[in-house]
């Protein structure tokens, strides 16, 4: 094998196998929980294309989802929470099962 050339990519020599999912990934059901003042539609509609449960709104209307024993992930846009807000979402995000 001789030395590529500057610009030359190594991709068509080892391309990556596909991805098949097993019949156990594909039943699970992968929650995730988005928290913001004002969610992003295109943001929800692309998670939700990806296989994802998508529970979004605003803190309180969430407020619920968070005391569940439902394991899932979540997004927290804190950027146009007030100080106040952030201070009602502490409490959830100190939980230890909360990372």
């Amino acid at each position: 094998m001789g030395i590529l050339p500057i610009g030359a990519s190594i991709a068509p020599l080892f391309p990556s196998p596909p991805i098949i999912p097993t019949p156990h990934a594909v039943s699970a059901v992968r929650n995730l929980l988005y928290i913001a003042q004002a969610p992003n539609e295109t943001l929800v509609v692309y998670l939700k294309s990806v296989g994802w449960k998508v529970s979004a709104g605003t803190l309180a209307t969430q407020a619920s989802v968070l005391k569940t024993d439902t394991p899932l992930a979540g997004i927290v846009d804190m950027a146009s929470f007030s100080a106040r807000e952030l201070a009602a979402l502490e409490p959830a995000l100190r939980h230890q099962r909360a990372g």
